[in-house]
C-alpha cells in the first residue's frame, strides 16, 4: 500500500436491508512521464462497489480530478472530504412512500440510496 492508494469495504445492516460495500482508489504519479499534461496531478482511478440481499448489485468505476494543492490520496482523503453528512440533498421517506427495501424514517439520496437518520 502507498499514499496514493486506497481500499476499503463495509456493511450496512438495516430492516429488510443488508449490503456489503468495498471500494478502492489510486492516484498514479504521473509527474515521471515526460510527456504528461500540467495539473493532472489530482486524477484517480476507482472502482466502488455493492452487494446486498434480494439480488441487489451495484458496480461503478471510473476517474476523478481531484483539483487543488499536489498532495497525496490519503491526504486528499483526510483534509479534503466533508466530515458530516449534507442532508439538504437528501429527502425523508415517509411510510407511505417507502422504497423497496428502504425502512421508514430513513433518508434517500438522489440515486436511490438510503442512508439511516442521524443519531
Amino acid at each position: 500500500m502507498t499514499d496514493n492508494m486506497y481500499v476499503g469495504g463495509g456493511a450496512e445492516l438495516a430492516e429488510g436491508l443488508t449490503m456489503a460495500r468495498f471500494g478502492a482508489e489510486l492516484q498514479p504519479d504521473l509527474s515521471k512521464l515526460h510527456d504528461a499534461p500540467a495539473g493532472l496531478h489530482g486524477l484517480s482511478l476507482f472502482v466502488d462497489g455493492s452487494v446486498g440481499n434480494n439480488d441487489r448489485y451495484s458496480v461503478m468505476s471510473g476517474l476523478r480530478l481531484h483539483i487543488g494543492e499536489n498532495k497525496s490520496l490519503i491526504r486528499r482523503h483526510r483534509e479534503d472530504d466533508p466530515t458530516e453528512r449534507n442532508t439538504e440533498d437528501l429527502d425523508v421517506i415517509e411510510d407511505d412512500e417507502q422504497p423497496a427495501g428502504c425502512p421508514s424514517g430513513y433518508y434517500i439520496g438522489k440515486r436511490g440510496e438510503c442512508f439511516p437518520p442521524d443519531q
